[in-house]
C-alpha cells in the first residue's frame, strides 16, 4: 500500500542537498550548463519562486530535481523549495517526459482531487483576496501561489463537488461556480443559508416564479462557459442572484452586476 504524499516547504542548505543528491539513481545525466544557470541565479538572488517540488520517492531516491539541488550545491547558498516524499517511483515515467508543469499538474500531483477545477478557480480567487478585484487570465498569479492556495483553503475542495454537479445540469463553468461559492462563503455574514443556495441552483427545487435562483439558472443555461468572459458573466449571474436570494427580493428578471460594482451581501 502506497504511503500518502506529502508535501513540505523547506529550508534547502547545501548540505540538505548534498544529502538528497547522495540517493539520485535515475535521473538523466545532469547538464552542467542548467546546473550553472541555476546557480548564477541563486547567486544573484534571482531565484524566482516555484511551484516544481524536490520529489522523493517512497524509498528515498530522488526522483526529480537534481539540477536545481546541484545549483544549491554549487551556489553554496540556501533556497526554499517545496519537497513531495513518498512520491511513488512509478511517476518518474511522467516526470522524465520533460513536459512543463502547470498548476493542475502540481495540485494533482500532490493528491488534491478536482485539481483542473481548484487551479481555474484560484486563478480568479487569488487577486480578489489579494486586491479585491475580479481578474480572470490570472497573470499575476504563479503555480506557487495556487499551491499555496489550496493548502490554505481546504473547503475549496467542498465547494469544487457542488461545483461539479452543476456543470452536469448544464450551468456553466465549475470554476465560475466554485469561485462565486467560496467567496460567498468567506465574505457573507449570511453563509449559512449557502447550502441551501446551492441546491437549489444545482437542481432546481421548490422554485416558484419570481424566485431570482429560477432566473439566474436560465441565464446560466444560455451561457456555455466556452469563453473567458463567460465565466465572469456566470460568477456575476451566481453572486447577483445570492444577493437577492438572501435579502428575499423577487421579480421575475433582475440586473446583473458588473465587476466594477461587484459585491457579496
Amino acid at each position: 500500500m502506497n504511503k500518502e504524499i506529502e508535501v513540505k516547504k523547506e529550508l534547502i542548505t547545501p548540505q540538505r542537498a548534498r544529502q538528497f543528491l547522495q540517493n539520485n539513481f535515475k535521473n538523466r545525466n545532469l547538464r552542467q550548463s542548467l546546473v550553472s544557470k541555476y546557480a548564477s541565479d541563486i547567486s544573484k538572488n534571482q531565484w524566482g519562486d516555484t511551484a516544481e517540488t524536490i520529489k522523493i520517492a517512497e524509498n528515498g531516491n530522488l526522483i526529480d530535481g537534481q539540477h536545481r539541488l546541484s545549483a544549491i550545491v554549487q551556489s553554496d547558498k540556501s533556497v526554499s523549495l517545496y519537497v513531495a516524499y513518498n512520491v511513488p517511483d512509478s511517476a518518474f515515467k511522467v516526470i522524465d517526459s520533460g513536459a512543463a508543469r502547470t498548476a493542475t499538474d502540481v495540485i494533482s500531483l500532490v493528491g488534491h482531487k478536482n485539481a483542473s477545477i481548484l487551479s481555474s478557480a484560484s486563478r480568479i480567487l487569488i487577486p480578489y483576496f489579494k486586491d479585491r478585484i475580479l481578474l480572470l487570465n490570472g497573470a499575476r498569479v504563479t503555480n506557487t501561489d495556487i499551491l499555496e492556495f489550496v493548502d490554505k483553503n481546504p473547503d475549496l475542495q467542498k465547494y469544487a463537488t457542488k461545483a461539479n454537479l452543476l456543470r452536469k445540469e448544464g450551468l456553466g463553468s465549475p470554476a465560475s461556480a466554485l469561485a462565486s461559492f467560496y467567496l460567498i462563503d468567506r465574505f457573507s455574514e449570511s453563509k449559512s443559508k449557502l447550502d441551501g443556495f446551492i441546491e437549489k441552483l444545482i437542481f432546481g427545487y421548490d422554485l416558484e416564479r419570481g424566485d431570482p435562483i429560477l432566473y439566474s439558472r436560465r441565464l446560466l443555461m444560455k451561457d456555455n462557459g466556452s469563453q473567458r468572459s463567460d465565466r465572469l458573466y456566470q460568477m456575476l449571474v451566481i453572486v447577483s442572484a445570492w444577493n437577492r436570494y438572501i435579502d428575499n427580493e423577487e421579480s421575475k428578471w433582475f440586473k446583473i452586476m458588473t465587476k466594477d460594482n461587484f459585491k457579496i451581501n
